[in-house]
């Protein structure tokens, strides 16, 4: 429940069905039915760490934090040329970035208060989102989910965005979505519906979603938006619109190239550790939170058949490419890369 200083800060109003959508999702399906997060195998950028053993609430002791401040300016900067790159009227990627009024994710958008200051913090599903949300918890820390309080753009604040390989993510997305059943806490008409009262046609969408087939028929034929149109999308609490922005593009989510949402800082889930807590030491965090947990790494597994190598292993070079391409705007923000997954990927036969 808010507390009685963040309602004066960040006013709020009524509770309309969007809102309702939101608590659906965030509110009342407990934590234990959503998988853990799962990182890139390796960073992609230098980390240099040292943890303090036996304190729950130790911070990592980064060693260089030039460095590390350094690699924030870059980001920021990166973003800020891609969006200028791309702010002609004329280009097809204009209509994307700055074309919708709509592209902000208001149920996984978040506004927080520190030491009297507000920040926005925002990341995409399978981005971190939910540790964004156990530390303010935890902590007691006030935060409103931006669909709760539409008067928060108003408010001078700095942002912060969260991101991750888009390439990554998938797998994660995947698993959680199809691996793992979440779709019946996702979409809309089963969610209310007891298990055995969901029809066979809602199942038949399901069954045998494979990792290649999520590639070929989800994410590069688009089979599960052809008759979604961007109404759909944004209507989280019916059909399948919580469900798709689960693999929605980064820029889609949290409209990065926006006047007002242009990020202050930039976290990347490969070095997640590292970053969020220079972050919070940026923004003088009392040294007593009980800081964020460590998040489980994709390539710390032991079981090959959990590495992203596994998973691209099992697509051909064109699929990856084609993934690639509805992405490309995400790579090209955020300095991702998608060369080890093509080459992980099968030759193409002719």
């Amino acid at each position: 429940m808010m507390k009685t200083v963040l309602r004066k800060l960040l006013p709020t109003v009524g509770l309309a069905s969007f809102v309702l959508a939101c608590i659906n999702h965030f509110l009342l399906i407990p934590g234990d039915q959503r998988p853990r997060i799962e990182t890139q195998d390796k960073p992609l950028e230098k980390e240099t760490e040292q943890k303090s053993a036996n304190n729950s609430n130790a911070r990592l002791l980064v060693l260089d934090w030039k460095e590390i401040a350094e690699s924030f300016d870059r980001r920021v900067n990166r973003v800020k040329y891609v969006c200028e790159k791309y702010n002609n009227v004329f280009r097809p990627e204009y209509g994307s970035l700055y074309g919708s009024e709509y592209l902000i994710n208001a149920c996984s958008k978040m506004y927080f208060l520190l030491n009297r200051r507000i920040y926005s913090v925002c990341n995409i599903l399978k981005g971190g989102l939910n540790s964004w949300k156990d530390f303010f918890n935890k902590n007691q820390i006030e935060f409103n989910y931006a669909v709760e309080c539409p008067d928060c753009q108003k408010k001078k604040r700095q942002h912060i965005l969260q991101v991750r390989h888009p390439l990554e993510r998938l797998i994660s997305s995947w698993r959680h979505v199809f691996l793992q059943e979440g779709w019946r806490t996702l979409d809309g008409r089963a969610r209310i519906l007891k298990p055995e009262q969901i029809s066979q046609e809602i199942l038949e969408e399901y069954r045998n979603i494979t990792w290649p087939t999520f590639i070929q028929k989800v994410i590069i034929e688009n089979s599960f938006m052809k008759n979604m149109n961007l109404s759909n999308v944004l209507e989280y609490d019916t059909g399948k619109g919580w469900l798709v922005n689960h693999w929605a593009p980064i820029w889609f989510t949290c409209g990065v190239c926006k006047p007002d949402e242009l990020p202050d800082y930039i976290i990347k889930m490969e070095t997640v550790d590292r970053d969020q807590h220079f972050l919070l030491n940026m923004l003088e965090a009392d040294p007593s939170l009980q800081y964020f947990q460590k998040v489980k790494v994709l390539g710390e597994k032991k079981d090959v058949q959990h590495s992203s190598e596994f998973y691209y292993s099992q697509l051909t070079k064109s699929q990856v490419k084609e993934v690639y391409e509805v992405y490309k705007l995400d790579h090209e923000l955020f300095g991702y890369n998608p060369q080890k997954y093509i080459d992980w990927a099968q030759s193409d036969t002719i």
